[in-house]
Formats: structure tokens, sequence, C-alpha cells
């Protein structure tokens, strides 16, 4: 080979290497209601209202009833169930 022949075939080389590519396929298009769904997704949720003291007042007091009615009755139930009881004093 000559020097012109390899600075040709040379040349050919680079330019194939260098040269302008093929544009790339396009992307897929992803629907805009899918987008927004995970841009949702990714934000922070809302906080919870927090209850004022009155409110959580109210609510302690009511779950303190139920406890107290219950334990009741669940004794009243036991004492029931069994069939047999302690003889007391003025019996």
């Amino acid at each position: 080979m000559t020097d012109e022949q390899n600075e040709a075939a040379v040349k050919a080389q680079v330019d194939a290497h260098f040269g302008p590519k093929p544009p790339p396929p396009p992307k897929e298009k992803v629907p805009e209601d899918i987008v927004d769904h995970f841009i949702r997704m990714a934000k922070a949720p809302a906080p919870k209202p927090v209850d004022s003291d009155y409110e959580r007042q109210i609510r302690k007091a009511h779950r303190a009833q139920q406890k107290k009615e219950s334990s009741s009755s669940l004794s009243q139930v036991v004492a029931k169930k069994s069939g047999r009881t302690v003889p007391q004093l003025g019996e």
C-alpha cells in the first residue's frame, strides 16, 4: 500500500467512526395521568389533623367509661358462669 492509499483508508475509517450517528429510536411516550400519579406519590402526605385538648379529654373519658362498664360486666358474667359461689356472712 502506498502512502496515498493508506491515508485514504485511514481517513475513511476516521470519518466512519467520528461521522454523524443515526438518530436514536424514539422513546416510548408515557401517558400524562401515569406521570401525574407518580408525582403525587412522591410528595409527602398531608399531616393528620390534630385534635384539640377538649376533644381528647372527651375521648379519654369515654374510653375510661367503656372500660369500667366492660370490666364490671365481665366480672358478673364470670360469676354467673361458674355456678358455685362462696357463702357469704349473711347467707
